[in-house]
This record gives C-alpha cells, structure tokens and sequence, in this order.
C-alpha cells in the first residue's frame, strides 16, 4: 500500500503538502481575494480549496484561481481529486474556512 492507506494520519501530510503549495502559488493573490483555505478529506484522496472573496470576482481573479489550482494539482499524486470553490463573503460577515488557512489578506486600515 502507499501514502494514505499505509497511516490513519497520512493525510495531515496531504493537508500541510496542500496548504503549502497553495500559499506558494498564491505569492501575487489576486484583487479582492480575502482568504485561501484548503482541506483533504481524511482517508481519502480527495482535497478541497476555497477562495473567500470581498465582491464578486473578475475574469482575471478567476483564472489566477484556476491557475492556483493547477500549481497545487502539481503537488498532489495524481490520483488526488481535486475541487475549487468560489465563495463571496457579504459585507460585515467572516468567510466559511475550510480546516487550513493559505493566505490571509491583511485586515482594511
């Protein structure tokens, strides 16, 4: 057996590997992005990441996601599934985090 299977915990190696490669891929985050939070289901090969944004996104935010994903799929073994998930956070409320935080915007002055 290999890599999840072999350990019940193998998976927070998957999580800390996931969180890392997205926090690296988003070295230049893209206008209005909030937060950046991942998760890979335990037992499984099956891994979420979410971008929060302040407003809706612009085509060019959505393909600097899309271009996220692909540098994070490029650290996972290829059998991973990998989903993303744009979420817009209302004015006045706190975006729904998924386990690990990659990026963080600064809070407004």
């Amino acid at each position: 057996m290999s890599g999840i299977e072999e350990a019940p915990d193998a998976w927070r190696k998957w999580q800390e590997e996931l969180r890392w490669s997205a926090e690296h891929a988003l070295e230049y985050p893209p206008e209005g992005l909030l937060a950046y939070s991942c998760a890979v289901v335990p037992g499984s090969r099956r891994a979420f990441l979410k971008a929060h944004f302040s407003q809706a996104p612009s085509e060019d935010a959505i393909d600097a996601i899309q271009a996220v994903e692909s540098e994070v799929a490029a650290y996972l073994p290829d059998d991973f599934e990998l989903e993303t998930e744009v979420e817009v956070v209302p004015a006045g409320s706190a975006p729904r985090l998924l386990p690990a935080l990659a990026f963080a915007a600064p809070p407004a002055a």
